[in-house]
């Protein structure tokens, strides 16, 4: 007799009695061949839970919500299926602890057995937190128990647990009892043992630092067979005399007064070797050589980490580089798939302040493509020492291959990638941030009269700008500027929302919040004067590229600081050309590639006017 709840059968003795009814009448029929005495008008209906074991089917419990799912052959013959609360006296089960109101049995009429089925017990976020096993008590903790002879046992298999809606589902092989139970305590992770620090290496990249200078040291903690500890525990560093040189909690050393120092790191009662560091009376503003000989692609970060490109021992063949003071590392090669990086003119690198980087390479395409090459954006992660290919989508159109390129990148990882639809205005942006299997589609802009055009720039606030307007929140905003003549033409963009750009290739404006102002004409000394902004940093230095529209011959660089131009110029008996100079750091250092007019030679140089 199945269980019954507050007195009254879920599995009624009517039901019993239809179903054998139901049998005896269907034996009757093949034994006596009468089919006509088996139409459906003479046919009694089985009870309600009656699951076909060619169909099966699902029986559900109305009171408590719960359900068994049968699939078709889950059962061996057809059978009245019951699902209902239990209401037998439970045995407890140590170190676990009984979901209130989560015990059901089910059950099957006659001879049938049940061999699979999916059993879906409801349940509430407070009855789980009313078990107070351990503050870390959730759904996830519930697991479901079988009865057997007295005997709790673990249903084995997988769960599907849904805290929003509140469902645990699992499959079951048997009819009988069941219910959920979370363990009594739940034991954090085991965290491997701290290993002892034995020793503490510390380097820095150079002997001298400048008054106002930076220097960026680093410590590594050792364990006792001189093996770097992983993960490195958190080292303190010190300056014998802050009064000459400060460090931060980085490593970073500041020169403040000359003088000579000791920098130390320290940690689990253990101090780094000394380095000795001799702080000089101003900070270096001349040119300082990075790359003896040229390079191709190059960009300094804003937190001033140097990415840039040379040839190497193989003929033709790019290896990227990272240089943080002064300190040259390789980065890793590119996939199999592809050749080199990008050339100059489609490629602007984007360097975070970790020293992530974002730039265009060349991968080789399929046959079927009919194309040997193109662009395609990749992605440096330092931390990890990786290098990834962004998925930006790609439009291959026969006559034309359309690939997002890298024009901005923020802290967290996300790139801002843009390409434009061959002879027509749409601009098509993406967002990817690492980590992530796929790019997010900006909204389409159409400027007006505009083919060819791109996304400019992206900041922390994930604000994109566009030559004219910038798009935040999904919604576009017009960049004005009262009294400009000509086109506007923006190209930079701020963590503080600031904007700069030209208007007619002669006026330089800024715009923030919706009011825009000209900040200043091109620099004296060029007839028919024009200018265009090559980057400007966190302090508003405004880099450019001025001189007179018809003549290439005439061109030089500039920066403006505080209202006031200042031309940035190369070493004595070296040029820059168009295109040499790339990037200002937030530290005011310019990046750029000077050619020595009696060797021919190039060389990768920073400059601090």
């Amino acid at each position: 007799m199945p269980e019954t709840q507050s007195g009254q059968s879920r599995f009624s003795h009517s039901s019993v009695r239809a179903l054998a009814s139901f049998k005896a009448l269907a034996v009757t029929c093949l034994l006596t061949g009468l089919l006509a005495a088996c139409s459906p008008s003479g046919t009694p209906q089985p009870p309600a839970g009656t699951l076909s074991a060619s169909q099966g089917g699902v029986v559900s419990d109305p009171a408590s919500g719960a359900s068994l799912s049968v699939p078709a052959g889950g059962l061996s013959a057809d059978s009245a299926v019951v699902v209902m609360p239990s209401s037998a006296a439970l045995p407890t089960l140590e170190g676990q602890k009984l979901l209130a109101g989560s015990a059901v049995l089910v059950s099957g009429n006659g001879t049938a057995a049940l061999s699979t089925g999916t059993l879906t017990l409801p349940f509430k976020a407070a009855d789980v937190a009313a078990l107070s096993v351990s503050s870390q008590a959730s759904a996830d903790s519930l697991r479901l128990y079988q009865l057997l002879n007295q005997v709790w046992q673990q249903v084995q298999g997988t769960p599907s647990i849904n805290a929003s809606t509140g469902l645990y589902s699992q499959v079951i092989a048997a009819f009988g009892t069941y219910a959920l139970f979370a363990p009594a305590t739940i034991q954090p992770p085991v965290q491997p043992p701290a290993q002892a620090i034995a020793s503490i290496a510390l380097t820095c990249p150079a002997q001298t630092v400048a008054i106002g200078g930076t220097l960026s040291c680093t410590a590594k903690a050792l364990n006792a067979k001189t093996e770097i500890i992983s993960p490195q525990p958190a080292l303190t560093y010190a300056s014998s005399d802050p009064s000459k040189a400060s460090v931060s909690a980085s490593g970073t050393v500041t020169g403040v007064a000359t003088g000579n120092v000791n920098i130390t790191a320290s940690g689990g009662g253990v101090t780094s070797n000394p380095v000795a560091l001799s702080v000089t009376g101003a900070a270096s503003k001349g040119t300082v050589e990075i790359v003896p000989n040229g390079v191709s692609v190059f960009r300094i970060g804003k937190a001033g980490q140097i990415f840039y490109t040379r040839s190497d021992a193989v003929a033709n063949k790019l290896t990227t580089y990272l240089n943080i003071g002064g300190s040259e590392t390789p980065l890793p090669a590119l996939p199999a798939d592809f050749t080199s990086i990008s050339f100059q003119f489609y490629n602007f690198p984007c360097v975070s302040s970790s020293g992530n980087v974002a730039y265009m390479a060349i991968k080789s395409l399929t046959v079927s493509t009919g194309k040997d090459k193109f662009p395609v954006a990749v992605y440096f992660d330092r931390a990890a020492n990786t290098i990834t290919e962004i998925p930006f989508p790609i439009e291959d159109k026969g006559y034309s291959t359309e690939p997002p390129i890298v024009v901005g990148c923020t802290d967290d990882g996300t790139v801002l990638g843009t390409s434009t639809t061959a002879g027509s205005q749409e601009v098509k942006s993406y967002l990817w941030k690492a980590g992530d299997s796929g790019a997010t589609p900006l909204p389409t802009y159409t400027p007006p009269s505009c083919i060819g055009c791109s996304a400019r720039a992206i900041n922390a606030a994930k604000t994109v700008l566009f030559e004219d307007r910038v798009l935040a929140g999904g919604v576009f905003t017009p960049v004005t500027i009262p009294g400009a003549s000509g086109a506007l033409n923006a190209t930079r963009l701020l963590d503080d929302g600031t904007v700069y750009g030209v208007a007619g290739d002669k006026q330089l404006f800024s715009w923030k919040a919706g009011t825009g102002t000209l900040i200043a004409a091109p620099p004296t000394g060029y007839t028919d004067p024009t200018v265009s902004i090559v980057d400007v940093n966190a302090s508003g230095d405004v880099l450019v590229f001025a001189g007179t529209s018809t003549s290439f011959n005439t061109y030089s660089y500039w920066l403006l600081r505080g209202g006031q131009w200042s031309q940035v110029a190369a070493t004595s008996g070296s040029v820059f050309t168009r295109g040499d100079v790339t990037s200002i750091a937030d530290d005011g250092r310019i990046l750029g590639q000077e050619y020595s007019t009696s060797t021919g030679r190039q060389r990768l140089v920073t400059v601090k006017p």
